[in-house]
């Protein structure tokens, strides 16, 4: 702990300056670990109550939440985490509007595979079959989903299977850890 007389102040010449430099270091070196320490436990906090107040759900390949929802029009925030678990490409029931805000991720289709990097804005049809591999990175991204048009599904090497046909099929694929 450092002190200094309080009738000194800085810029005054009757005091040693190596004393209040070592003493803005301690204090400096005192709050980065108290604002470190407060950081840690903000951001859980933070991040519980983004968890109640939007409802996290697990999705292939990492983690979603809803931010809004208005008719049949949605709002999410994804956080992809993993390669998707299904392995299986899929297809989505809506037209979907991708966000690229952070990281990045290698999207797989049936004419081959194309890497993205944020920033970016996409728009893709319904029917556009993919599925998303991370690498070990993550990425983050809003998605806008607009109107349902098709019923959700996978596309297998026997053709395409409904969601929930497919999901239910193999109780043995677990989401990310």
């Amino acid at each position: 702990m450092c002190t200094l007389e309080p009738s000194l102040k800085i810029g005054e010449n009757d005091f040693a300056s190596g004393d209040v430099i070592n003493c803005f270091r301690s204090l400096l070196r005192s709050t980065a670990v108290i604002i470190g320490s407060g950081l840690r436990r903000m951001k859980s906090r933070i991040s519980n109550f983004i968890d109640r107040l939007f409802r996290m759900e697990g999705i292939n390949g990492g983690y979603r939440w809803r931010l809004a929802r208005i008719g049949w029009l949605g709002v999410y925030l994804h956080h992809f985490v993993c390669n998707d678990w299904l392995g299986d490409m899929h297809d989505h029931p809506y037209r979907l509007v991708s966000i690229g805000l952070l990281g990045k991720y290698r999207e797989e289709t049936p004419s081959g595979a194309r890497n993205y990097r944020s920033p970016w804005l996409r728009s893709f049809p319904a029917s556009h079959i993919h599925r998303i591999m991370v690498d070990g990175g993550s990425c983050w991204t809003i998605m806008i989903t607009l109107k349902p048009v098709r019923t959700w599904g996978f596309w297998t090497s026997a053709g395409w299977t409904p969601y929930d046909k497919y999901v239910n099929a193999d109780l043995t694929r677990k989401n990310c850890p």
